[in-house]
């Protein structure tokens, strides 16, 4: 007797995953990857974006690997929350790991600092991001763009 996977739909496939569905599933991961980096990055990740200055950042998630301006840095914390997501997803959709070949994330920023003006003394950096992110499969690769998003960090209390 096959047994039924469960994929995570209104659908169910006999003993193996649909690839149809995968598609679907890893065209929004990749959309995710840019999505959760644009609006809900952390205040880590925001800093570090200042201290390299803006310019390309590239994050490989599946080989936890990074460069800034094609220079080697220590991956983002960003990276290993998108890569326990990545994880949890595929858990989740059943899909089998050998299906992501890859995932990475590649940033174009510009910051600018400069002082809040109700109180000088305050620095704030203002930030401009386009994202594109893409997870490939064996046989595809998924791509999403996001850009014009603007943030602004200030102090933390």
């Amino acid at each position: 007797m096959k047994e039924l996977v469960d994929l995570g739909c209104d659908c169910a496939v006999e003993g193996e995953w649909s690839f149809g569905v995968a598609r679907k599933v890893f065209q929004d991961f990749a959309h995710v990857l840019c999505q959760r980096f644009i609006e809900v990055p952390s205040n880590k990740d925001l800093v570090n974006l200042v201290l390299l200055g803006g310019g390309t950042l590239a994050l490989d998630i599946v080989m936890r690997k990074a460069t800034c301006n094609r220079c080697h840095i220590e991956p983002l914390p960003y990276a290993a929350d998108a890569r326990g997501w990545l994880d949890s997803q595929m858990t989740k959709q059943n899909i089998p790991i050998e299906e992501l070949v890859g995932a990475t994330l590649v940033v174009e920023y510009d910051v600018s600092l400069s002082r809040k003006p109700e109180n000088p003394v305050l620095p704030m950096a203002k930030f401009h991001f386009a994202c594109t992110g893409s997870i490939s499969s064996p046989d595809r690769v998924y791509t999403s763009v996001l850009t014009e998003k603007l943030w602004a960090l200030h102090t933390v209390s």
